[in-house]
């Protein structure tokens, strides 16, 4: 009934639709009343508006106890397949036989509510269904229009479920490919860093090489999409200390961090930080005679973390080397990784005057 494609093995917890949503649960709302209308039609000596706001009341509450089923059987039905080793648990028979399942819910509760306003309608004296349809009639009635609208609504769930699957995934693609292009860009810039030294100053190339020995053990370690921000911040400062080396007196570094930061609390997209400090050296320190101060603010509130990068600027008569301007492939990359993590909730924003630049990002907590 899904669709699904059986060629991988079956991950019950990600597969399985979440039937407790607010998106299913209106649907399976406009099918009921759909149903209520469609019950009434089938019996045009029925028709009043009365007879379809009775109907349309116990429609409501059928779809409520349908998804509410639904909800409870498929959190129950992955609970207990996570309790199997996966060499056994079911495939594709067991995979049908939970919508079986699901379908065959809807369809007995459809009639028991169907039994039941029979019994209110009879009971009360309304009179306003049970007086022109034969109580076993309307019962069947209404499992057969319960069935053909539960596997409506179970398609529409699967197709919807699928389609998630597949833009998760490929985002997730996109984002291990933009990892993976990062840390060689990473890679690239630091070691031109040492290669101006080797000829400058040889002794502090030696140094720096053995920083940046320490610097790719953990930048190039496998890792999640998320990391904490206290490794950011003690890789960001291992990285100023190998440019530290090249720019000796020109790169100046201010820290400030808020009292209230729990920096390792917070988890950020990785090499972050690294990728926003690499640019205002590249683009701000660098290219100036003088060098100059680079700021680094971090702080928190509201439930969101705010890093503030500044970093002088120049005029193009003071650049000192022209050809520090590089890519742009660091900022490019972070600014689709921050979309591909949170969509339209981070912010990256730029403020230029005539002696800064600045960088705020805004990330929420994940």
């Amino acid at each position: 009934m899904s669709g699904r494609d059986f060629s991988r093995p079956i991950n019950w917890a990600e597969d399985l639709p979440e039937f407790c949503s607010w998106s299913l649960l209106l649907v399976a709302v406009v099918l009921a009343q759909i149903g209520s209308i469609l019950l009434l039609l089938g019996r045009p000596g029925l028709w009043s508006w009365q007879a379809l706001g009775v109907l349309s009341w116990f429609s409501l509450w059928g779809a409520l106890l349908i998804q509410a089923f639904w909800c409870i059987t498929g959190r129950l039905l992955v609970i207990a397949v996570n309790r199997i080793p996966n060499n056994q648990r079911p495939g594709k028979i067991g995979w049908s036989l939970c919508w079986l399942l699901l379908w065959l819910e809807a369809v007995v509760l459809c009639m028991a509510m169907a039994q039941f306003l029979m019994m209110i309608d009879h009971g009360a004296g309304f009179n306003l269904v049970s007086s022109g349809m034969d109580p076993a009639r309307l019962v069947i009635t209404a499992g057969v229009i319960g069935a053909l609208l539960s596997g409506v609504l179970l398609r529409y769930t699967a197709i919807w479920q699928r389609w998630q699957l597949q833009t998760r995934q490929q985002a997730r693609m996109e984002l291990d490919n933009l990892h993976a292009r990062l840390r060689p860009h990473f890679l690239y810039n630091t070691l031109n860093s040492i290669a101006a030294l080797i000829s400058q100053r040889p002794n502090a190339a030696i140094d720096a090489i053995e920083d940046l020995s320490d610097l790719l053990r953990q930048s190039l370690q496998p890792q999640g999409p998320l990391v904490s921000l206290t490794r950011e911040i003690e890789l960001c400062q291992q990285y100023l200390q190998l440019m530290g080396w090249r720019l000796g007196d020109r790169l100046q570094t201010h820290w400030e961090l808020a009292e209230d930061l729990e920096a390792h609390d917070w988890k950020i997209p990785p090499l972050t930080l690294q990728a926003l400090v690499e640019n205002a050296i590249l683009h701000g320190i660098q290219p100036l005679p003088d060098g100059g101060q680079l700021d680094i603010d971090i702080r928190s509130a509201d439930n969101r973390l705010q890093i503030q990068i500044r970093n002088p600027l120049a005029d193009a008569s003071d650049v000192l080397d022209s050809g520090a301007n590089g890519t742009g492939t660091a900022l490019r990359d972070l600014q689709r990784r921050l979309h591909l993590v949170y969509q339209q909730r981070a912010k990256l924003d730029s403020i230029s005057d005539q002696s800064y630049y600045t960088v705020i990002l805004v990330l929420p907590r994940a």
